[in-house]
Order: structure tokens, then C-alpha cells, then sequence
């Protein structure tokens, strides 16, 4: 099975090429053509377990160093490209993704970061100051405090452990001399590894990298020294004197970076912890306790399982005074014992036929969703070729989740039984400990980006706003007030559906509590249920110009995407008892105090059992009648825009949408509202929305114009996520086309 999915990931990607150059330097070029995009990822096998104890914090400092030498970054930004970079306990990454034509000078400004290190650099790296964290956007301070403490204990006795005990904020200053030994044993072109992955020829890349790798010097590559990992071990971290809990966190040492017994923890944990049949989550849930959420990170040694509990639901804090979680927190002591219960169950008992393949749905949709975007894939790619020494097994994990055998499942959750194991407290005090000041992105305006775009481009031609070369576009009229746009793209890993509506009134609400209500005849609660066994995304899309339903799923997906959101638009759910739920429900979800992650992020996940994986969402606190009156605002649709983006087959597609919509017609005096479904331009505060181009795509294209409004850094988003369109949803998107 292995070597199959090996020869079908050659296929579709290409095979990569390697080379040594003479400076030591190692290149890595991988042909991906299904998006006009390109990643240049430059890694150092350096990291925060390699640090000696006098240059603790030198791979952060110098990292730092390398993406603002010359104002690379900046540099990089201001040509359009997206930027970015990685710390890991063993290698660190500076990143760009842009577009092809870019290319050339992007390696350019990624030598300039091969150069040795200079007198002047180094004393300023070492000097003592804050960095930029490397937390995700939109985490919870306390899940991040409780990971470190957690990582700290499991990896006590490894290398590894470095990385958990980084202080955050301002760091001590370092010694010089080890700093400039550490950075040129470690930072030099021989421990490098030059990554470019997307629509690029080989041949022509590694001639690029040639030449501007001539002058850099040769060195002795380091050798990374060969580590044991810590023994087996049940560990419980005592909550300190007078804290606040508001919950608990299990950490399990499992198997390092590309082992086939992760896709058997991802499947296991999806079996016990997902919304509709996951013991774990019933009996927790039961309990009064929050629904449980997990994790797991791998590196070249080993990997982490984190399980995460809120505290109980409605109930306050507990403060601690003794030395023991289960002397001073039963309730939490309770949690624990819930899901020790249950992974032994999960390791003796079979689970059955439905409950195992929603468990392998689930966790094959995981692993598609976490590469929905070329970035997170061409990161994703990077990481298994230099951390786990072999790129292509990234595109076997989802196949794998879905074929798991019933045996892997049992052995995954008898490794648990025995491994590593920690236990630790969530502290309500790490909201505030735990965050750091970060210095922020610098933010260029529309003149300053122009400048330097100039600076770095010289006169070189801006790429033009084109829609993808691989893109095959087709634009049908199914019956009057309803169009589909299919747009095939070769290799895409998921197939994305949009039923887009046009309507005189705002469906924000209505769509939110349709995602509880569901259709006639199928509860949310049993769409719900079909969902997750199917592995696919429903959720709404709440945007003023730009609002109805989204999907998400595999190429054979694409038809019962179609059929699920026709139901629903069309036959809503608007009974008494429904719409009762619906109004308790979503009321209880409204009065519950926001976390500090849904403050940061300016938007709470529907309740866990709407229909959907927690899409982004408003409510407004209304009656049960105006519940009732917001569904009836679902009658008033008046064009219906069906976009479906995948490597599918148009003619099913088109069958499909002409199944599902073939017989509706729009409210009489409806032409007025019909652009809405279009996505006609709308303005927002800095921002321009431009009209959707020619070919037709679901695409809005946004940039901030300079004072002679040449359009300047330019986003094109095309299968973005739903939801709010803010500074941060940038790096999600799967499109950075610029002009």
C-alpha cells in the first residue's frame, strides 16, 4: 500500500530532484503545478535542542538576524511574496510564497541569508531583547502555558525539552563567543537545505541556485548527535498553591515524524473524541465538562498527543492548595479517569462498523483539511523532507486513515496504555503569564511598498492578476436565477463546493441557526451525524457580499455537497419544536462568556453539535419568534451562484447542480437582489473589493492603494475559508497572485 500511494504521489507531483552544490549546500526542487504558486523555504538544521547550555536562545536570535538582514522580509513583501518562518527543536525555516515570475529574485534575497554572520550582526543577535513568538494566531495563552509545562515534564530527560523551556518575552543576552561558535558550526551552507516546491521547472531552478550560490564558502557539516528517549513513565504535575484551574491537559510521547502509528492515533482519537458517537466526548460531556479537543506534533525522535479538557461547564474555577490534582479536584481527577477508562476500552474492545469508519472519515478530512491551502502543503512537504527525510509520505497519511485495518486501531490505543504519560493542570493564571509582546510585522503602506518594490525589483515586470494557467473554468446558466461555475484544477487535494445565494436580506442569522435546525425530514443533529461520517465541511458563509453555504470534501464528494446544500436552503427546517431548540441552544452558546481566544479573533465557533466543524459565525441575541422569522428570510432567496473548485468531473458536477436546482425558480421581483449572489464590489474600512474577473472565478481581490492609487500588494482569494476577511485570514488564503 505504501509503495502504491508513493508511486501516486510521483505521479501527481513529480519526482523531486536533488543536488549537492559545492558549497555543501543541499537543493530540493519538486514540480507542483496545480496552482501558479511557488515556496522557497530555506532550513538550517539548528535548533533549540542543539543549543550548548552558554548559548541558550541563539537559534531564535540568529533566526532573527538572517530574515532581517538587508530587510529581506521586507524586501520579500514588498515583491509580493508571503513570508514566513518556523522553529522547531532541531531545524529552523525562513519561507516565501509567491508567484513564478517572482522567482528569480527570491533566490536572490535567500542567498543573502547563506552569508556568514558578521562582528556587527552577531553583537546585536546576542544582546539581550524580545522576539517575535511563535505562537499560532488566535491560541489560547492557557492551552500554550499547558503545553509547555507538559512538554517540559515528558521530555525531561531529552534534548527536546529545550525547546519547552525557551523563556517568552524578553530573553537574557548571550555569550558572544558561543554565539559565533554555535552560528558557525550550525548556520553555515553545508547544514542548509534550499526547498522550492510549486509551478517551476527543475532544470532552471537549479541553475538559478547555481549561480547565486557561487562565492559562498564551503564548511565541515555538523553531525547531529544520536539521542535516547526517556522510559516509560506515569507523571502527574501538582497544581501550584492558590491556583485557579479551569481545566486539564494528558500528554503521551508517541512515534516521531512520518510513523504509520500516527495515522492510528489521528484515527483513534477521532473515534473517541468526535461530536456524535466518541465515548469520550459523551461521557465527558455527560459530566458537565467541556468537549475535549486534541493535538499531536511529531519531530525526527519522537511526537506529542496532547488531550485537552475544559473545565465543567457552569460551574467555577477550583482553587488548588494541596500537592495533589486528585486531592483538590475531583471533578478534574474525574475527567482523567474517564478517559483512561476509555483508551483501554478502545485497546480490548472492537468498536463497531459505523463508529469506525466515521473515526477513519474524520481523520483522513483532518489530514486533507491541514493541506487545503499550497502553503500549509509546501510547509507540510518541507518539514517531512527535512525532519522525517522523505516528502512524499505527507500524501499517504489521508489514504491511510481511510483503509485503516481494526487491528492498528486496537495497537494505537494499547501504546497509550504503556507509554509516556503526563498529566497536568490548565491554569485560568497563563492567560496571562503565558502571552508575550511580540514586535510586530512592519506594516508598509500602499507608497512605501511601491518603493520597494522598485528597490528590489528593478525592472522587472509585476506579475499580471491572472487566474491559475492549470485552471480549466466553465460558466453554465442551470435555469433563470441560477449559474454554476466549475472550475477544475488538476491535483487538488480537495474539492471545495460554494452554494452562494443572492437575497434583499441579510442570511447571517438564518444560516446560523439553520446549521441547528437542518432541513425537513433530517435534523442538524443528523446532518450532523452524516457529515462526520462522510468526512466532509459544511458550514455558512456569513459575509454581507458574500453569503450562503460552503463545503468541503473529496472529488467524489462534490455531488453530495450539492444535493446537502439544496436541501437545506431550500427545505429549512422552521417547525416549533426545531425552532425551539434552535433558540435555547443558541442563546446558551450567546451568554457564554467569551474565551481569550474568541476575543483575539473577534468570532465564537457555533456550538459543537451544529452542523459542521465549528464554522465562523455571528448571532444576535433575538426572540423565538425572530428565530422563526430569520429562518422564513431563506424563502426570499433570489439567484443561487453554485461554484464547485476541484481536480472533479464537470459533468457530473453540472448533473448534479441540475438535479438540485433544476425546478426552482426566484420570488416574483426578485431580479433586483441577484448581484448578491455575484459578490458585487463593497468597500470596508482600508480595504478595496474589487468586481470578480473575467474568468469567472469565485474571487475577490483585495490591495491597499497608494496615494496614486497603483494597486500595491494584491490577494487573491480563491477558495478562501469562510468567514471574516481580516489581516490574519491572509495567510490563509490559497491564492497570492499580485499587481
Amino acid at each position: 500500500m505504501l509503495a502504491a500511494a508513493l508511486i501516486l504521489a510521483t505521479a501527481t507531483l513529480g519526482a523531486p530532484e536533488y543536488a549537492r552544490l559545492d558549497c555543501g549546500l543541499r537543493v530540493v526542487v519538486l514540480e507542483d503545478h496545480t496552482l501558479p504558486l511557488v515556496s522557497v523555504q530555506l532550513w538550517f538544521g539548528a535548533g533549540p535542542a542543539l543549543e550548548p547550555p552558554d548559548a541558550a536562545g541563539a537559534t531564535a536570535a540568529l533566526l532573527e538576524t538572517l530574515e532581517e538582514r538587508d530587510a529581506t522580509a521586507v524586501r520579500l513583501a514588498a515583491l509580493g511574496g508571503r513570508t514566513g518562518r518556523m522553529r522547531l527543536p532541531e531545524a529552523v525555516c525562513l519561507s516565501a510564497t509567491l508567484p513564478p515570475a517572482l522567482l528569480e529574485p527570491t533566490l536572490a534575497a535567500m542567498a543573502t541569508r547563506l552569508r556568514p554572520l558578521g562582528p556587527g550582526e552577531l553583537t546585536a543577535a546576542g544582546r539581550a531583547e524580545g522576539g517575535r513568538g511563535e505562537a499560532s494566531e488566535g491560541a489560547d495563552p492557557a492551552d500554550l502555558a499547558v503545553k509547555r509545562r507538559l512538554l517540559a515534564a515528558l521530555l525531561k530527560d531529552h534534548p527536546y525539552v529545550a525547546a519547552a523551556r525557551e523563556p517568552i518575552g524578553k530573553r537574557g543576552p548571550i555569550d558572544s563567543e558561543a554565539l559565533r561558535e554555535f552560528a558557525d558550526r550550525w548556520f553555515v551552507p553545508g547544514n542548509a537545505t534550499l526547498l522550492v516546491i510549486g509551478d517551476v521547472t527543475p532544470p532552471t531552478v537549479m541553475e538559478l541556485v547555481r549561480q547565486r550560490a557561487r562565492g559562498l564558502a564551503w564548511a565541515e557539516p555538523p553531525r547531529r548527535p544520536e539521542w535516547r528517549l526517556p522510559a516509560a513513565e506515569r507523571m502527574e504535575l501538582p497544581p501550584p498553591p492558590n491556583g485557579v484551574a479551569d481545566g486539564l491537559a494528558v500528554a503521551w510521547l508517541t512515534a516521531g515524524l512520518g510513523q504509520v502509528e500516527n495515522v492510528a492515533l489521528a484515527v483513534l482519537m477521532e473515534r473517541l473524541c468526535n461530536p456524535v458517537d466518541g465515548p469520550v466526548y459523551r461521557r465527558l460531556t455527560a459530566a458537565g465538562f467541556g468537549p475535549p479537543s486534541w493535538e499531536h506534533e511529531a519531530w525526527r525522535d519522537a511526537g506529542v498527543l496532547i488531550l485537552t479538557v475544559a473545565r465543567p461547564l457552569g460551574d467555577p474555577p477550583i482553587a488548588t492548595s494541596r500537592p495533589t490534582m486528585a486531592a483538590t479536584q475531583p471533578a478534574f481527577s474525574h475527567a482523567a479517569q474517564i478517559i483512561w477508562e476509555e483508551v483501554g476500552r478502545a485497546a480490548a474492545e472492537l468498536p463497531e462498523p459505523i463508529e469506525f469508519d466515521r473515526a477513519r472519515a474524520l481523520a483522513a478530512r483532518r489530514r486533507v483539511a491541514a493541506g487545503a491551502t499550497f502553503e500549509a502543503r509546501a510547509r507540510d512537504l518541507g518539514v517531512r523532507e527535512v525532519i522525517g527525510g522523505d516528502l512524499l509520505t505527507a500524501t499517504w497519511e489521508a489514504g491511510r486513515a481511510r483503509t485503516l485495518p481494526v487491528g492498528a486501531l486496537q495497537q494505537a490505543a494499547r501504546t497509550l496504555t504503556t507509554a509516556r504519560r503526563v498529566i497536568a493542570p490548565r491554569l485560568r493564571s497563563d492567560r496571562t503569564h503565558a502571552t508575550t509582546p511580540s514586535t510586530p510585522v512592519r506594516q508598509l503602506s500602499g507608497a512605501e511598498a511601491l518603493a520597494l518594490f522598485r528597490a528590489s525589483g528593478g525592472d522587472a515586470p509585476v506579475p499580471p492578476l491572472v487566474p491559475p494557467s492549470a485552471v480549466r473554468t466553465e460558466t453554465h446558466a442551470i435555469v433563470p436565477g441560477v449559474r454554476a461555475t466549475l472550475a477544475v484544477v488538476p491535483g487538488l487535494s480537495e474539492a471545495v463546493v460554494r452554494t452562494l445565494v443572492g437575497s434583499p436580506a441579510y442570511l447571517r442569522d438564518g444560516l446560523t441557526t439553520l446549521m441547528l435546525t437542518g432541513s425537513v425530514g433530517r435534523s442538524g443533529a443528523q446532518w450532523r451525524d452524516y457529515c462526520t461520517f462522510r468526512g466532509i465541511e459544511l458550514a455558512p458563509v456569513t459575509e454581507r457580499h458574500r453569503q450562503g453555504l460552503h463545503g468541503a470534501g473529496a472529488a467524489a464528494d462534490v455531488e453530495r455537497l450539492i444535493e446537502a446544500h439544496a436541501l437545506l436552503l431550500r427545505r429549512p427546517e422552521r417547525g416549533p419544536e426545531a425552532v425551539a431548540r434552535a433558540y435555547e441552544r443558541l442563546h446558551a452558546w450567546f451568554d457564554a462568556p467569551l474565551t481569550p481566544a474568541e476575543r483575539a479573533a473577534a468570532y465564537r465557533p457555533l456550538p459543537p453539535d451544529a452542523i459542521g466543524w465549528q464554522p465562523p459565525a455571528y448571532f444576535s441575541p433575538l426572540s423565538r419568534g425572530e428565530v422563526a422569522e430569520k429562518l422564513a428570510q431563506l424563502d426570499g432567496i433570489a439567484a443561487v451562484h453554485v461554484v464547485v473548485v476541484g481536480d472533479v468531473d464537470t459533468g457530473l458536477a453540472r448533473a448534479a447542480i441540475e438535479a438540485a436546482w433544476g425546478d426552482w425558480s426566484p420570488p416574483a421581483g426578485a431580479d433586483a437582489a441577484r448581484t448578491t449572489a455575484d459578490g458585487s464590489p463593497a468597500a470596508a474600512s482600508g480595504v478595496v473589493l474589487a468586481a470578480r474577473p473575467p474568468a469567472d472565478l469565485p474571487v475577490t481581490t483585495v490591495w491597499v492603494p497608494d496615494p496614486a492609487d497603483v494597486p500595491v500588494l494584491v490577494v487573491q482569494d480563491t477558495l478562501a475559508p469562510p468567514g471574516p476577511l481580516d489581516a490574519t485570514a491572509a495567510g490563509r488564503l490559497d491564492l497570492a497572485l499580485h499587481a
